[in-house]
């Protein structure tokens, strides 16, 4: 559901000071500045910020995660599945056990959500076939994740999947001829790259990105996204990743990028 963010003072505080502390270090090039470098988080774990040119106070910043899922599994968390029809990504990741987790579907006005889910392979809601947003399916089958088109979604095979879009990115080409492509808002999303890896991104900022730029950004090199699907945004976009990490970093910190919206549905990664 697409409304306007309203995020916490150190959230803002985060989005007004990074751009400030890279406008002044004096030592990057714009280049660097914007793709900067994948570092380790833990065990199958990384993480990578991308600021997107030109560096301004206003300038949005994205957000990615990387996991080869060899000590991970991922799942789709139901709110109601703790009693409750909305929660946030943070509450669903501690009352679930999750480490990391992003929110999922659209969602109509009376919070509930739209299109298809399954969890641990049981199937709470079907495909939903018409439109033109919720384009795409991310799934968890045995063969591993993926993101296919809506209908060659096939629920036998399928142990995770929730239904979102529109589909951003496909056998490594940016998908054409998509609607409001300049339009800004708040972003979230999933990615998976040549190696099978999966990667989950959102934005921040004081005015969002836009679709086309976000594409540039997933097909980027130092990103490297065959398929990519688009998640919720606005103020259902939101972020949580966990300082309980095995074989973490030194002094790592939790991240919680908080959304205005209470989400009944999110992407978790669990411990194997």
């Amino acid at each position: 559901m697409l409304t306007t963010p309203s995020n916490s003072f150190s959230f803002v505080a985060f989005c007004l000071i990074l751009p400030l502390l890279v406008l002044t270090a004096g030592t990057l090039s714009a280049q660097e500045i914007t793709r900067g470098a994948w570092h380790r988080l833990a065990d199958d774990l990384e993480i990578k910020r991308v600021v997107i040119k030109p560096e301004t106070l206003f300038a949005p910043e994205l957000l990615f995660v990387r996991t080869n899922l060899k000590n991970y599994r991922v799942g789709v968390v139901r709110a109601e599945a703790f009693g409750t029809s909305g929660s946030s990504v943070k509450q669903l990741c501690q009352k679930s056990k999750a480490r990391l987790g992003i929110n999922a579907s659209f969602f109509d006005e009376r919070g509930r959500a739209l299109g298809l889910i399954v969890s641990q392979g049981n199937l709470f809601q079907g495909i939903h076939s018409g439109g033109e947003t919720l384009t795409g399916v991310f799934q968890l089958t045995r063969a591993g994740v993926g993101i296919v088109q809506r209908r060659e979604f096939r629920p036998e095979a399928a142990i995770e999947a929730v239904q979102a879009g529109p589909r951003l990115v496909t056998a490594g080409n940016a998908v054409r001829g998509l609607k409001n492509i300049s339009s800004y808002s708040r972003r979230s999303g999933v990615c998976i790259d040549a190696k099978s890896r999966l990667l989950f991104y959102v934005s921040s900022g004081l005015v969002g990105i836009g679709i086309g730029q976000l594409q540039g950004v997933l097909l980027d090199p130092q990103i490297g996204c065959v398929n990519a699907l688009n998640l919720d945004g606005g103020g259902s976009a939101q972020f949580f990743l966990s300082d309980r990490l095995p074989n973490a970093v030194p002094d790592i910190k939790e991240i919680d990028i908080q959304g205005s919206e209470n989400i009944p549905v999110m992407l978790g990664l669990f411990m194997k």
